[in-house]
């Protein structure tokens, strides 16, 4: 329960990083920003999940 808590902290401040980030730069930016999140959320899933 604690995990699925965090990654609901942890989405909601990805989504106000990529309001912002969408609000400062153009489209092909927010697109880099967006593979970045999406890797990040990757490797928190393999830290929470993965290996004991």
């Amino acid at each position: 329960m604690n995990g699925i808590i965090g990654v609901a902290i942890f989405l909601l401040i990805a989504w106000f990083i990529l309001r912002v980030a969408f609000a400062l730069t153009g489209l092909a930016f927010h697109l880099l920003w967006i593979a970045a999140i999406v890797l990040f959320v990757i490797w928190v899933f393999g830290k929470i999940f993965g290996a004991k």
